[in-house]
């Protein structure tokens, strides 16, 4: 499966390249964003009834940093940083004069990193527990979805976007001067991409 996900990925590579001959009826450009949460950019180009499309949307990017009052005073800081990208295509049809409805495949890849320290309870400076989290995701979604024209080429649109991904994650776990542990997993499975619908916001010209 992971080789016929190579093969479409590199199918829809050559198809944006040959498509950027033709002369470019539509081109769109937007942000969108998923429950408010994660925020993107995208960019699509084509005829009025099909366009190739590429996403970028950033998953978490932050830092934080708690104390925790028990016995000691335990200083914990966090930090993480995601991203996913996806191409692919769309076809539309017009539903009503400012309602298109879409349809299409993405092939996506995703990857996230989180870090969380807990600081020595003295120094406060000097780490005695990291803990790294990192998880990896490729897989190919429908894109079911609609387009609502605003005025002055500007859209409203949303979508969904089930689809099927295998993914890989690893957890290590480093005690200052002790031990260092690590562990692994993989697998595949159906599901959503992202959690309720993602919306975007775009200009045509």
């Amino acid at each position: 499966m992971k080789h016929i996900i190579l093969t479409l990925l590199i199918t829809v590579i050559s198809f944006s390249f040959s498509y950027g001959q033709e002369e470019a009826i539509v081109k769109e450009i937007g942000l969108t964003t998923s429950n408010l949460n994660n925020f993107g950019f995208t960019y699509r180009k084509g005829k009025e009834n099909r366009v190739f499309r590429i996403n970028a949307i950033s998953t978490s990017l932050g830092e934080d940093e708690r104390i925790f009052e028990t016995n000691v005073t335990n200083k914990t800081e966090y930090s993480d940083f995601g991203f996913r990208i996806s191409i692919g295509k769309e076809w539309r049809s017009t539903v009503k004069e400012k309602l298109e409805m879409r349809y299409g495949l993405d092939l996506g890849y995703r990857y996230s990193t989180s870090k969380q320290e807990v600081l020595d309870d003295i120094t406060q400076t000097q780490v005695i527990t990291e803990t790294i989290n990192k998880y990896n995701s490729a897989g190919i979604n429908m894109v079911i979805g609609f387009n609502f024209l605003l005025s002055d080429g500007f859209l409203l649109g949303g979508e969904i976007l089930p689809g099927y991904s295998f993914y890989n994650t690893n957890s290590t776990v480093k005690t200052f001067e002790i031990e260092t542990s690590s562990r692994d997993d993989s697998g595949s499975g159906f599901g959503f991409s992202t959690s309720g619908v993602r919306l975007s916001f775009l200009y045509r010209f």
